[in-house]
């Protein structure tokens, strides 16, 4: 009586069903953030600029990708001992016991289609050697934002049912925000003066999907002494996009459906369906001539869903009593009742006291942005120390992550960054660079080169690559 339910556990399967369909967006990749003539770092902070040697560039290609998590993917699956030393084996036990109060899941993509950076002003000499006072950057890049957050009781239940508190509530949630989209930005940098800069960049967003909870609960609590079970649930899931939910007959979710994307060239650059908007602001300072501090907030926005735009409800109080089998056991009973019909009407009964339904309604959503404070020192002209704390800020939760870095340019054609990041339990090694022969520049990142090597044993990786031409 006190393991979950096959038909509950089929209920939390259709209704986290979104979950599979879904990238996320993981952690930014800061190994580019303090670099030598890097245009990427005006995407952190649309001020930061300042090591940008050349006038302008055109990038023929940039691609990010990566995952982020507070759990390891061999604390779920890993080679087994004994046995199954030739298997791989599902460890539940060693999964809950890597969960922490609150945990995520997340993955990462990103494309830049074209993505033009340039210089310009006329000579100023009280700006020392910046004879381009403005820097300007325009772009178009297709991006997916989301990210999965679960609370330990949540796996809990999935794992164990109710078994470790049978007769106290145990609450599991979960939150899932998943988008995928094109964005269109133009950044304006400005040198106010000798020792200050400042930025923005507008967005204008186009939405192609989205997958949002606004709230998940299931709660268990068992009475031993009337030898029942309390069920509810409460949830709320908003979607817009090629997701089709299937009901059978009790309007119980029994499935969904995910159709292909079929885009044309006009819909991917030009339809306006789901319309947003975001802003970046930056701020950069210098006190001294050897120290540099620098902050910003990225993808303060949001887009307005309103295409195949859904809403699906459930909330049920349910209380379960266990299978009446008494007159299953011998069939010359008078009264006898098979054993699959019994289970038949559980799971019946079950069904009618889940119903969730499906309304059309049109819906807006914030994206997640983030939050960026930098501090620079010159070791000397071709060489610096920078460190940078970020915050992360989703739907539920926020990622804290801080990076140093050791910077270095030779020849001012090849630039190195060396860093370490700290999150909340993992530390890490990363790695970027770019080289320029002629007027194309290649270029390069990755967030965790232990990750790269072992990714079953690792939180994270996260990579770029990319070419540009200069101007």
């Amino acid at each position: 009586m006190n393991k979950l339910l096959p038909s509950f556990k089929l209920l939390l399967a259709s209704l986290t069903i979104p979950v599979v369909f879904c990238t996320a967006y993981a952690q930014v990749n800061l190994t580019s953030y303090f670099q030598f003539n890097e245009a990427a770092s005006s995407r952190f902070n649309p001020a930061l600029y300042q090591h940008n040697s050349s006038k302008g560039k055109v990038a023929l290609l940039d691609v990010k990708a990566g995952f982020h998590s507070n759990f390891k993917y061999s604390d779920l699956i890993h080679i087994g001992t004994g046995i199954y030393a030739d298997s791989l084996v599902l460890d539940f036990p060693k999964f809950r016991q890597a969960m922490e109060p609150v945990n995520h899941f997340s993955m990462a993509s990103e494309f830049t289609l074209v993505d033009v950076s340039f210089k310009t002003g006329s000579k100023n000499n009280a700006f020392g050697t910046l004879e381009a006072p403005h820097y300007v950057t325009a772009g178009i890049r297709f991006r997916v934002l989301s990210s999965t957050h679960f609370n330990d009781e949540f796996v809990t239940l999935f794992t164990q049912g109710n078994v470790p508190s049978f007769t106290n509530p145990q609450i599991g949630t979960l939150a899932l925000n998943a988008t995928a989209m094109r964005e269109i930005s133009l950044s304006h940098g400005r040198r106010l003066s000798k020792r200050l800069w400042v930025g923005a960049a507008v967005k204008y967003l186009q939405g192609f999907y989205n997958i949002t909870t606004n709230h998940f609960e299931l709660e268990l609590e068992g009475v031993d002494v009337e030898n029942y079970i309390d069920v509810s649930t409460r949830a709320e899931i908003l979607i817009s996009g090629p997701v089709t939910f299937e009901f059978n007959q009790n309007q119980f979710i029994s499935g969904a459906d995910v159709d292909s994307v079929n885009s044309g060239f006009s819909d991917m650059y030009f339809s306006s369906g789901n319309p947003g908007y975001a802003v970046d602001l930056g701020v950069v300072y210098k006190p001294t001539d050897k120290l540099i501090l620098s902050a910003s907030l990225v993808d303060l926005g949001r887009i307005h869903w309103r295409n195949d735009a859904k809403i699906i409800q459930q909330s049920t109080d349910y209380r379960y009593h266990p299978a009446d089998l008494s007159n299953s056991y011998d069939e010359d009973l008078e009264n006898y009742k098979s054993p699959d019909d019994v289970f038949d009407d559980l799971v019946n009964d079950f069904e009618e006291s889940f119903r969730a339904y499906e309304f059309e309604k049109s819906y807006t959503q914030s994206l997640p942005y983030q939050f960026y404070a930098g501090l620079e020192y010159t070791l000397s002209e071709k060489a610096h120390f920078g460190t940078l704390y970020t915050q992360q800020h989703f739907n539920g939760f926020t990622q804290k992550l801080f990076a140093t870095s050791i910077n270095a340019s030779i020849l001012n054609a090849l630039n190195l960054s060396v860093n370490y990041v700290v999150d909340s339990k993992d530390g890490y090694f990363g790695a970027a660079g770019n080289i320029a022969i002629g007027r194309v520049q290649a270029l390069f990142s990755l967030n965790s080169i232990d990750g790269f090597i072992d990714p079953a044993n690792a939180n994270t990786i996260a990579f770029q690559f990319g070419l540009r031409v200069l101007l």
